[in-house]
């Protein structure tokens, strides 16, 4: 069996409240569960497997903080990009106002620059945020 080089993902949507579809649910133990399986994924053989996002992991820029402590706490480590709905109105110049900002500077997120490319297990990440 070959080597898995990378999970990727994207769209995790964090939000502080469960859609209407799931209300009634402890979101936040959902979201948990998810959270672990990605976990789980990349420590599945002996070197652990990069996460790469592309982008929004949350549901708006802006959450509660206890959604942002809640990622702080429950989020693997991962490799990302800025979707739409990680930044103010829309603006990649105030990613650093955002509470994805938030995850790179506690080092949940390494942040994948436009025009920096990051070389990662065999890959080479180029980033092209919204």
């Amino acid at each position: 069996m070959s080597e898995v080089v990378a999970i990727c993902c994207a769209d995790l949507h964090l939000s502080h409240t469960a859609p209407v579809a799931r209300s009634g649910e402890d979101w936040y133990k959902v979201q948990a569960g998810y959270l672990r399986q990605l976990r789980k994924l990349a420590e599945r053989q002996e070197s652990s497997i990069p996460i790469i996002c592309a982008g929004d992991l949350f549901d708006k820029w802006n959450p509660p903080v206890e959604l942002v402590n809640f990622a702080i706490k429950n989020m693997p480590a991962m490799y990302a990009i800025p979707g739409n709905h990680d930044l103010p109105n829309h603006q990649i110049k105030d990613v650093h106002r955002s509470a994805y900002w938030t995850l790179v500077e506690a080092r949940k997120i390494t942040n994948i620059q436009p025009g920096e490319p990051i070389e990662v297990n065999q890959l080479i990440l180029h980033g092209f945020p919204t």
